[in-house]
């Protein structure tokens, strides 16, 4: 009974072990893209930045139009830690005062391992 008990524990600290890394992981992709997610091209602003296992979801907004999601879609490729971008979504939106933006969202697929 002692040697199944002291198995399980040890089981149990090699998946703590395993989640620090991942988490550790997920840290450093976050510092590798953070410079390039951060600095969107002119007339984008960024709304949220959601982690989703090897994925990070993107929404903002465009006052500048298209070319300018573009870019910063392109912009974003170009880590290191990203394999691909997609463009999930693009919406016209109006503001209050009348103005309109598009509203998009991307999704960058991380490498793994």
């Amino acid at each position: 009974m002692q040697k199944d008990i002291d198995a399980l524990k040890e089981r149990v600290e090699k998946v703590k072990e395993a989640q620090m890394m991942i988490q550790g992981q997920r840290l450093d992709w976050f510092s590798l893209l953070q410079p390039l997610l951060l600095s969107p091209p002119k007339g984008i602003e960024l709304y949220s930045i959601n982690y989703q296992g090897l994925n990070l979801k993107v929404n903002g907004g465009s006052h500048a139009g298209y070319e300018a999601i573009f870019q910063y879609s392109d912009q974003v490729k170009e880590a290191p830690s990203v394999s691909q971008v997609f463009i999930d979504r693009v919406e016209l939106r109006e503001t209050e005062k009348g103005k309109s933006f598009l509203s998009f969202g991307l999704t960058l697929k991380l490498k793994g391992g």
